[in-house]
């Protein structure tokens, strides 16, 4: 078991890095069903942040990840923000066209 995850520690290293960030109120079901419809596929090289609607916790979350300070809420839906190596696409409220862009990377 131990080779597996080293190999996709090495794919981490090596390969391209997807980045997702999904803001939204993290009880609602929006929120709920965005992380899920992202975490059915294993992606080794994907790195998903939560950043909640709640100011206090936002400010938190901007202490550590300082590039989510401006993603935010788009229409007052939960969002996502499909990135490739720290380039990212046009935020979206639309699951369908969050699977894409993944599938896309």
């Amino acid at each position: 078991m131990g080779y597996s995850f080293l190999l996709c520690a090495v794919e981490f290293a090596i390969g391209d890095s997807l980045e997702i960030v999904i803001v939204g109120d993290k009880t609602s079901s929006g929120t709920k069903n965005m992380v899920k419809l992202i975490n059915e596929e294993f992606l080794p090289n994907k790195v998903m942040i939560l950043k909640p609607t709640d100011k206090d916790e936002a400010k938190r979350l901007h202490n550590i990840a300082e590039y989510t300070i401006n993603q935010t809420l788009l229409n007052d839906k939960t969002t996502a923000y499909v990135c490739k190596n720290f380039v990212c696409n046009n935020p979206t409220n639309d699951p369908i066209e969050v699977k894409r862009l993944i599938d896309d990377n």
